[in-house]
């Protein structure tokens, strides 16, 4: 199985949050955020040591973002946020959810949306109501309580109180 360490999942969302941040600057929302869409480069440092650099693609989904809240469906299902499947307007959060979908993924090996009976991940996520119901496998994987309360704070229902990009580097 695939092992990460805390240090390197910190990096990862660093990094990811870092684009967030830019394209968010330029009022662009990614809205298909997923670890499909985001590029690994290697680089071997003269002393032996590999340096990993991630970036953001494919930005069929993507669109600009002017106060004008969008309602249009759009991105892959395991990562799309709960105001998305109840057909209420969005914005950039949408694109944290999903980051903290992919952190999910990173620590437990498994979307905190998938399940072993192939229940319908958008009707999980409609459904989901509070951050208790996804946090064991959090606990299993040996997070730190750090990165629990991250999580926590970006899988918040409620755009309003969710935790922003910007907040997330601090």
């Amino acid at each position: 199985q695939f092992q990460i360490t805390q240090n390197e999942l910190a990096n990862i969302i660093k990094q990811l949050s870092n684009a967030l941040v830019c394209i968010k600057k330029r009022n662009i929302i990614h809205r298909d955020l997923k670890l499909e869409n985001v590029l690994v480069n290697k680089t071997e440092t003269t002393h032996g040591k590999c340096v990993y650099t991630y970036k953001l693609s494919d930005f069929g989904c993507a669109c600009q973002f002017f106060n004008n809240k969008s309602l249009q469906m759009c991105g892959t299902p395991e990562y799309i946020a709960p105001e998305i499947v109840h057909y209420q307007y969005y914005d950039f959060g949408v694109d944290t959810w999903a980051l903290g979908v992919m952190g999910y993924e990173f620590a437990c090996g498994r979307s905190p949306f998938s399940n072993k009976e192939n229940k319908n991940a958008l009707e999980r996520i409609r459904s989901y109501s509070e951050f208790k119901s996804i946090s064991e496998p959090l606990q299993r994987s040996n997070c730190d309580e750090e990165f629990i309360e991250l999580m926590k704070r970006i899988f918040e229902k409620d755009v309003n109180k969710r935790i922003s990009v910007e907040d997330i580097l601090n």
